[in-house]
């Protein structure tokens, strides 16, 4: 006998096997500024990521990134998934 949550799982999607949900790419753009923060004798550039669409894709609370960083492209990679 499946119980009650299992049972809603399945007539919720039917024909699919109930299981964890699915992590949809983020599907809009975020445009973010550029910020700075004041580094004793000078200003240096900063950028804060947050919100729930990082957990989302995978990146949670704790979690240790690896971050390259190319002419106008910044790549942030899960370690656990990356090199």
């Amino acid at each position: 006998m499946r119980s009650s949550v299992q049972s809603s799982l399945v007539e919720a999607r039917p024909g699919v096997p109930a299981g964890p949900p699915r992590v949809r790419p983020s599907r809009v753009p975020r445009q973010l500024t550029v910020g700075d923060l004041d580094a004793g004798n000078e200003r240096v550039p900063c950028l804060r990521l947050r919100g729930r669409w990082l957990s989302d894709l995978g990146f949670a609370p704790g979690a240790r990134v690896t971050v390259e960083a190319f002419p106008g492209c910044i790549v942030l990679t899960d370690q656990e998934d990356g090199p």
